[in-house]
């Protein structure tokens, strides 16, 4: 079952327990790793790197998409590191709305966390003075 990761990390946080996070670049990495999941019953996060996108077909992220939608553990898809927006647009292109949601908030939380750090630290210097 696709979630997004707020939800499932608020679960294992407040159970106190880990969720792991796995690089796939393959079908069978990513077969390999929902079958060991859902034998656990273990939640999991599927990550893809962006420079994994430039090797990798579409095809290969919708299906990464479908295994989350039919799998009976929470499963979390995560663009790892990515930083530019047209990262976002590719992953999730005609994918799923749900996905595109999760990525594209999770993309603006990243942005908004910066700021304000950035706005935090200003405010310190403006305070040394």
């Amino acid at each position: 079952m696709l979630m997004n990761m707020a939800d499932l990390l608020a679960v294992a946080n407040e159970h106190n327990f880990a969720v792991p996070a796995f690089n796939v670049s393959s079908s069978m990495i990513l077969k390999g790793v929902m079958h060991t999941c859902e034998e656990m019953q273990a939640p999991v996060i599927i990550a893809i790197h962006p420079d994994e996108l430039e090797f990798v077909e579409d095809s290969f992220v919708k299906a990464v998409v479908e295994e989350a939608h039919k799998a009976t553990v929470p499963v979390c898809i995560h663009l790892d590191h990515g930083s530019k927006f047209e990262q976002i647009l590719r992953a999730i292109r005609d994918k799923d709305a749900d996905l595109a949601e999760q990525l594209a908030n999770e993309h603006v939380l990243h942005v908004m966390r910066n700021l304000q750090k950035q706005e935090t630290q200003e405010q310190e210097i403006e305070g040394q003075r």
